[in-house]
């Protein structure tokens, strides 16, 4: 993440489900909110996001049409996703472009 000298007007909110990067994320980054979850099942109210990004996540989900479902519903409308999986091989990358007709590969 990088900011200019004006920084963010934003809450960051960190998820995962394994407890020590919760607890490193805490350490590292102690300006943004870390919370235990699912990423199939997240604990927030539809339509709360204005952007949801996810790093490194979906070469490691077995039900990626229901993650991308369930982060679509935590956008508002007009929201965005964005994904940087590096490890995301090509049948998978296949599957995930079957999901959504928004998502597009540069």
């Amino acid at each position: 993440m990088g900011t200019s000298e004006g920084g963010w007007d934003a809450e960051f909110i960190g998820i995962d489900i394994d407890l020590e990067a919760l607890e490193y994320g805490r350490w590292a980054e102690p300006s943004i909110s870390f919370i235990g979850a699912d990423v199939g099942s997240l604990p927030f109210r539809s339509s709360t996001f204005d952007v949801v990004i996810y790093i490194g996540v979906l070469h490691l989900i077995g039900d990626i049409k229901g993650v991308i479902s369930e982060f679509s519903r935590v956008l508002k409308e007009g929201g965005s996703y964005s994904s940087l999986n590096p490890l995301l091989q090509k049948g998978r990358l296949v599957q995930l472009l079957q999901c959504s007709e928004d998502f597009f590969v540069i």
